[in-house]
C-alpha cells in the first residue's frame, strides 16, 4: 500500500473510533439522565409521603397541623351531640 492510502486508512479507523467513543459517551450521558429523573421521583413521592404523615400525626396550631383542627372539630361535633341527647333527655 502507498503512504496515501494508509493515511487515509488510518484517518477513517480513527474517525470511526472516535464516534463510537462519542456514542458511547452520549449514552452514559442519557442512562444517568434517565436513572437522575427516577431518582427525582422517587425523591418526591417520599417528600409528599413524608409531608402528609407530618400533616397527619401534627400537634399544635399551625398551618399545617389541619389534624388538630379536625379532631377538634370532631370533638365539638360529639359534644354538641351529647348536648343534645342530654337536653331530650330532661325535657322528658
Amino acid at each position: 500500500m502507498n503512504k496515501q492510502t494508509t493515511a487515509l486508512l488510518c484517518g477513517a479507523i480513527l474517525t470511526l473510533g472516535m464516534s463510537q467513543a462519542g456514542y458511547a459517551a452520549g449514552m452514559d450521558t442519557r442512562v444517568e439522565r434517565r436513572n437522575d429523573v427516577v431518582d427525582n421521583t422517587a425523591d418526591r413521592v417520599d417528600d409528599k409521603q413524608d409531608f402528609r404523615e407530618q400533616r397527619r400525626d401534627c400537634v399544635g396550631d399551625g398551618p399545617d397541623c389541619r389534624s388538630d383542627n379536625r379532631q377538634d372539630k370532631r370533638q365539638d361535633t360529639a359534644d354538641r351531640a351529647a348536648d343534645r341527647v342530654d337536653d331530650r333527655q330532661q325535657r322528658r
